[in-house]
Order: structure tokens, then sequence, then C-alpha cells
């Protein structure tokens, strides 16, 4: 009798460890999700200003060639 509660403590200990263990795959999924998606929101907002960057490089090197005509 003493070892049939012995073997329920037991396994009710080990389904909560395994409750534990899916809590925490769980929480480990959905931030890294949440870090992928914060990845992609940076690189949305970084778009325009490497366009901008990409733009005024251009602009600069037009003007370099026109000075250096000019000399």
């Amino acid at each position: 009798m003493f070892d049939g509660f012995t073997l329920y403590h037991k396994q009710k200990a080990a389904e909560a460890a395994l409750d534990q263990a899916d809590a925490l795959y769980r929480q480990a999924v959905i931030t890294a999700s949440q870090n992928v998606a914060d990845a992609l929101r940076g690189l949305q907002q970084d778009t325009p200003a490497l366009q901008a960057a990409i733009k005024s490089e251009l602009a600069a090197n037009k003007s370099l060639d026109l000075i250096k005509r000019c000399s």
C-alpha cells in the first residue's frame, strides 16, 4: 500500500515536470517568434533610411564627377 502511494506521487511529480517543460518550451517559441518579428520590423524601418543614404551617395558621386571635370 505504501509503495502504491510512492508510485502515485512519483507519477504526479513526473507529470508536473512534463507540464513545466512544456511551458518552458512554449515560452521559448513565443520569445523566438517575438525576436523574429522585432528583427523584421527593424528591417522595415531601416529600408527608407538605407534608400535615402544610397540616393545621397549617388548625388555626392555626381557632384564629385562634376568637380573633377571642371578642375
